[in-house]
């Protein structure tokens, strides 16, 4: 009798023990419903031969989940920085719906010289036309700078990536360590396991990475394109950045362990993380689309170009539109780098430094020889004819600027303004995809792993029903001792 009660208490007592400690995991459960990084702790009951209990506390996880959903994040970062970053671009250049735009001041340019053609003595309509060239080359050297500047800003949005990535894996290992210890000593991870989850989520947005978990928890930390990042230790992610950009200048990689990273490709992005978008934004997109301002330069230049006239066989030189390696015309079909930065209207055309407007009449920017309206006729027009007509003649381009084909200055400018668009557009939808992508893998992964508050709270009233039978256990067990010993006594 006397150890059939001993019994009869030690279990009510451990049973009590494990729901406070059941109440416990709840309670945790309960007040981190809120934290998206939060994974629900359940308790489970193991019986003894002698009926009694043990609990011990497990972490729910979904590993295949979470690598589904670190991957979205990464794709989900890098194309919504990819949008953003095109939208800004495409602004920078062509201003807001295009009314910036080289396209718009090319319209005027070529109207204005076919009024002037049709009045070849108006002096007046003369410094029209040279106004608008000027505005035309203003344009397109201001957009070719507000390149650089785009250019110079991702390269700090890259340094500041690798900082922060550098950063988050200190960080990591700190957790890292905290982990394998309470594995290895059977103290309670759960904590940790939830703070190493979060920091891989932060990581994920720079960079896409794959975990590997090894014996007591450790994790291994891979990037996608297979480079160790974190083993024990982080992994260097180095990076020198260059402050100011010019055309033609090239930004430094990123290295990880030394490998360097891959940018992204594409508007709808091969990047994972926003560090290969910015490579991609910094080396591919602003330096395509430099290259296209650069083209339309060159057209322009072999458009107004000037002709010898004396037979002697004397070089094609700048007309209207000079540049930096001016007065000799540029290689054919190629891009002339920072041609569009450098890009003006020829002084011998500019009455404010003491040109003559009509010099787009009769030529001679370049002497004598190049003389077209020897005459002085101030109804000559065949020049500002013959500019007009090579105004709209296609000139072979460079494919390798994004834009493949013959072009006139006017189509393939109206083709650049199209194919920035184009990357906009696609850029916007694929961010839009990715994003519902990202959140419904999130939410999967919260169904899986997170607290449901109803089902917390219906468990939270059956351990109060339990805690009150075995609080009843005791009582009984209370009162048949003392009837115990008062029958003794």
């Amino acid at each position: 009798m006397n150890l059939t009660l001993t019994n009869a208490l030690r279990i009510a007592q451990t049973s009590l023990l494990n729901t406070g400690t059941r109440t416990s995991v709840l309670t945790d459960n309960i007040n981190g419903a809120n934290d998206p990084n939060f994974s629900r702790r359940d308790a489970s009951i193991a019986y003894g031969p002698n009926g009694e209990q043990t609990i011990s506390i497990r972490r729910s996880e979904n590993a295949a989940l979470l690598e589904q959903s670190l991957r979205a994040s990464s794709a989900a970062s890098a194309q919504e920085t990819l949008s953003s970053s095109v939208t800004r671009l495409n602004r920078l250049i062509n201003g807001v719906d295009g009314e910036a735009s080289i396209s718009t001041a090319l319209t005027d340019l070529e109207n204005n010289m076919q009024m002037f053609a049709g009045d070849p003595g108006n002096e007046m309509l003369a410094a029209t036309a040279v106004d608008s060239a000027r505005e035309v080359a203003d344009r397109l050297a201001t957009a070719s700078g507000a390149v650089q500047l785009f250019r110079a800003e991702a390269d700090r949005e890259i340094e500041q990536s690798v900082a922060d990535v550098n950063s988050l894996l200190e960080q990591f290992k700190q957790v890292n360590d905290k982990v394998v210890i309470e594995t290895r000593t059977n103290g309670d991870p759960t904590p940790w396991l939830d703070q190493r989850d979060a920091l891989l989520k932060e990581i994920s947005e720079h960079i896409s990475v794959n975990a590997v978990t090894r014996d007591s928890n450790d994790m291994v930390l891979y990037t996608y394109q297979g480079v160790t990042l974190f083993e024990t230790n982080p992994r260097s992610v180095t990076f020198t950045p260059t402050p100011t950009y010019a055309p033609g200048k090239s930004g430094s990689s990123v290295r990880i362990d030394g490998v360097p990273l891959d940018a992204g490709a594409g508007a709808s992005s091969s990047a994972a993380g926003n560090l290969a978008a910015w490579v991609q934004l910094r080396d591919d997109i602003a330096v395509d689309a430099q290259s296209q301002l650069d083209e339309i330069a060159r057209g322009l230049v072999l458009a107004f170009a000037e002709t010898d006239q004396s037979g002697g066989g004397g070089p094609q030189l700048t007309g209207l539109f000079d540049y930096g390696g001016g007065p000799g015309m540029p290689p054919a079909g190629a891009v002339y780098t920072g041609m569009a930065a450098t890009l003006s209207i020829n002084s011998a055309f500019d009455a404010g430094v003491g040109g003559d407007p009509m010099l787009l009449r009769d030529g001679g920017a370049n002497g004598a020889s190049y003389v077209e309206n020897a005459n002085g006729e101030a109804g000559f027009s065949a020049r500002l004819l013959n500019l007009v007509e090579n105004f709209g003649a296609n000139y072979t381009t460079d494919a390798s600027a994004g834009i493949a084909g013959s072009y006139s200055v006017s189509t393939y400018a109206e083709a650049s303004l199209g194919w920035l668009e184009d990357i906009r557009s696609t850029a916007a939808d694929s961010a839009d995809r990715k994003s519902v992508l990202s959140e419904r893998l999130t939410q999967e992964l919260s169904n899986e792993t997170g607290v449901n508050l109803d089902e917390e709270m219906s468990r939270l009233i059956e351990l109060e029903q339990s805690y009150q039978a075995s609080a009843r256990i005791i009582a009984a067990v209370d009162e048949l001792f003392n009837a115990l010993l008062n029958s003794i006594r």
